[in-house]
């Protein structure tokens, strides 16, 4: 009995009146009267509950323990899942998801400010007038919206050249419009040349801007065509009617870089000052003017969801705008270089972005991470354009050749030869069917 009951000789019950009050949790002290005692609360033989007590306890508080602990876990993985699902479905882009995170420290102060006025109400206290500001301009919502989904079309990087025009000065912009039929060819000396996709005829022949650069940018569906202006405006042009749709003006410097939204319905354009606008192509009139760029603005792309603006800049860093709230989202120093070229994947999974030293990255947009510093690219990259499929990477860069990169393999797969030097302008039309490049040599390739 001792045995089974973990006692020792001292603390073995006088009789069976002792065993029994042992039981029951009692306690018979000598010369006293009895009196109760909780179980696990005594000496002697009460001690036998309290020594089974203590285990029953601590795994009763483990057990607990780690209920809250798998329930807060469960929280958590459902939390980090719904943002992935978010970011993959292109409801959340990661920069945005940054910028909430910037907001975290703010969330105590602003609900402090919400419990305090909850309590004023409640005890009548009457709140402090502050000096009304200036009421601000009224801002429009903007909801920007992706291109409507369509079948990815292939791409076969194995292409070979098929018309060779003349570029009478250097190109600063090509772009496919009108059904991928014509090639806007924007030059430095401000001209805009149209040529026949399948000809090679000039069509038309315009002076887009007085200054040395001019600025082009083409719709995704190829209807539009944004062109810098004279001095500081932009002239919006139907590549189909092939009349002009309006002027916008806005800018106090000559526009250097123009970027239509992924639906066309947005346009983003920054001048030499480093003002960034955001317009609106169908009513063609402003909506705001976002944050002025940190640094003088090389390279520009919008993600293909229409909500983040991506702006490489001159000290090598890649500026994030929020396209829907006309803020600032984040700054990244991206490079050592400057950033000369920057590019969305179709997909909306990478941001490539090249500069000099051979510079070449890829960023992911989701939350793996996945960062990637690509070997093997150009000494100075010029500029980089993702394949409809997003699967290939084009490259264009100094004294090499058109190169076409796997982006899973992070390889170089094909090297189109045609140019005497290098690519400095690249342009895929929206089929994948023909590519357009302008280099060193005073030509422009078609290749098919």
């Amino acid at each position: 009995m001792d045995l089974s009951l973990h006692l020792k000789a001292e603390e073995r019950p006088a009789s069976a009146r002792a065993l029994q009050n042992g039981l029951m949790g009692k306690e018979a002290r000598e010369e006293k009267s009895v009196h109760w005692v909780a179980p696990g609360h005594g000496s002697g033989f009460i001690g036998i509950s309290k020594a089974i007590m203590k285990p029953l306890r601590k795994s009763r508080r483990r057990g607990f323990l780690e209920s809250t602990f798998l329930f807060l876990l469960a929280i958590v993985t459902m939390g980090i899942a719904a943002v992935k699902i978010l970011i993959d479905t292109g409801r959340l882009e990661e920069a945005e998801l940054y910028a909430w995170f910037d907001r975290i420290p703010e969330l105590p102060y602003d609900a402090g400010r919400e419990i305090k006025r909850f309590i004023d109400a409640r005890l009548g206290i009457e709140p402090r007038l502050a000096v009304a500001p200036a009421p601000a301009a009224a801002r429009r919502v903007i909801i920007p919206k992706p291109a409507p989904e369509k079948p990815i079309p292939p791409f076969d990087p194995a292409k070979t050249i098929a018309l060779t025009l003349a570029a009478h000065a250097p190109v600063s912009s090509l772009a496919f419009v009108n059904d991928n039929n014509v090639l806007v060819a924007a030059h430095e000396d401000g001209v805009v040349n149209l040529w026949n996709a399948d000809s090679g005829a000039l069509l038309s022949s315009l002076k887009a801007s007085a200054d040395s650069l001019g600025a082009v940018a083409a719709s995704p569906d190829g209807r539009r065509l944004a062109l810098s202006v004279g001095a500081s405006a932009i002239q919006l042009r139907d590549a189909r009617e092939k009349s002009t749709v309006a002027k916008l003006a806005g800018h106090a410097a000559t526009v250097t870089r123009l970027a239509f939204s992924a639906d066309g319905s947005l346009l983003v354009s920054v001048d030499r000052n480093a003002a960034v606008i955001l317009w609106d192509t169908a009513e063609q009139k402003k909506i705001f003017d976002l944050p002025g760029a940190r640094h003088e603005i090389l390279a520009l792309a919008v993600s293909p969801n229409g909500r983040v603006l991506a702006g490489g800049d001159l000290e090598g860093g890649i500026q994030y705008w929020d396209l829907a709230g006309g803020r600032e989202l984040s700054y990244v120093p991206a490079h050592q270089v400057p950033v000369s070229a920057i590019a969305y994947s179709p997909d909306g999974r990478w941001l490539a972005s090249g500069g000099q030293q051979h510079n070449l990255k890829l960023w992911g947009t989701g939350l793996s991470r996945d960062d990637r510093a690509l070997a093997g690219g150009p000494e100075e990259v010029n500029v980089v354009q993702f394949a409809p499929d997003s699967r290939w990477l084009l490259l264009g860069g100094k004294d090499r050749p058109l190169e076409i990169l796997d982006v899973e393999r992070g390889e170089v797969a094909h090297r189109l030869a045609g140019h005497d030097g290098g690519v400095s302008v690249i342009a895929v039309s929206s089929d994948g069917a023909r590519i357009a490049t302008a280099g060193d040599d005073g030509r422009i390739l078609l290749w098919k």
